[in-house]
């Protein structure tokens, strides 16, 4: 997994309590992808995090990891 601290970037999302906190990033848009056992992307979601649909991750993660 990688995580990129806060995802509001200064140029297009920027909360003003992240102004007043003085937190600006640029890790726009952010994904969550899925790699199987050959490091193939299983699944890849829509930008977040209104994309995120954890029901889809759920599905996909069950085709990737045997019971």
């Amino acid at each position: 997994m990688v995580y990129i601290t806060e995802a509001h970037p200064s140029d297009v999302w920027q909360m003003q309590s992240n102004v007043r906190d003085k937190v600006v990033y640029t890790g726009w848009p952010d994904r969550i992808y899925l790699v199987d056992q050959n490091g193939r992307v299983a699944y890849k979601s829509k930008p977040g995090p209104f994309g995120f649909k954890s029901e889809e991750l759920s599905y996909a993660l069950a085709r990737v990891v045997p019971n």
